[in-house]
């Protein structure tokens, strides 16, 4: 089958492969001697304008339509960077600007959007620190409990608010939770003076004293030129 395409190339070749036609031969006339005189000068009429065809009845025509102007191409928006760019402002807010309060709105804002973010453990870490620069301790505790639930998983500093966890707890006057969570945030840190010193109180509030002098013991052997040493050895002094 022959398509339209290779009709015309075909077309085409003929068209410039085909012979020229010879000149037909010129016919012998007889040669005969004539006065020339030099032709009367004619004044020939310019001829006039041909005036337009009269166009066909029917239907005028219409113009084309312009081709429409093709919209640009824009690259396709990346959540990751849009997530990085809020919780940077989020950061600037709360540790340059000094405005926890201005740093909670915008992590509200970055929550709205992205609630299940690839950022959503730095989001937890920066609204705890918010948080506990306000003072808001009962909504700290509430956001480590949730925390605390997945063992503090994807969560920057995970260890640090482990033992943050504690404290607030023991803050709070609940000695029992926070020994256990002191002695979770001990079996993933090891040794660790705030954690061993920290529950060595809780457990005086508990009248563990036993339990209570181990951990004061161990946090003095441990860390003798420690932050908390003083205290512990005027704990272990008293009767």
């Amino acid at each position: 089958m022959v398509t339209a395409s290779a009709a015309a190339v075909a077309l085409a070749r003929a068209l410039f492969t085909a012979p020229l036609e010879a000149p037909p031969p010129a016919a012998t006339l007889p040669i005969a001697v004539v006065e020339v005189r030099p032709p009367r000068p004619v004044s020939v009429p310019l001829a006039e304008p041909l005036a337009p065809a009269p166009a066909a009845p029917g239907r005028p025509r219409r113009s084309a339509p312009a081709p429409a102007a093709a919209a640009p191409v824009l690259p396709a928006p990346n959540p990751l960077l849009e997530e990085s760019r809020l919780l940077g402002e989020a950061v600037q807010q709360l540790r340059l600007e000094g405005r926890p309060e201005a740093a909670l709105e915008v992590l509200g804002r970055y929550r709205l959007r992205f609630p299940d973010g690839a950022l959503k453990g730095e989001a937890d870490a920066v609204q705890l620190e918010a948080l506990l620069k306000q003072g808001q301790s009962g909504p700290a505790l509430e956001l480590l409990a949730r925390l605390a639930e997945r063992d503090f998983a994807q969560v920057p500093r995970a260890d640090e608010l482990r033992v943050v966890h504690g404290e607030l707890l023991a803050r709070a006057g609940r000695h029992r939770e926070a020994v256990a969570a002191f002695t979770r945030a001990l079996e993933h840190l090891g040794a660790n003076e705030r954690s061993l010193f920290g529950r060595a109180a809780s457990r005086l509030e508990l009248n563990e004293r036993e339990a209570a002098r181990n951990d004061l013991a161990e946090c003095v052997r441990l860390f003798p030129n420690g932050r908390f040493a003083t205290d512990a050895r005027n704990q272990l002094a008293a009767p």
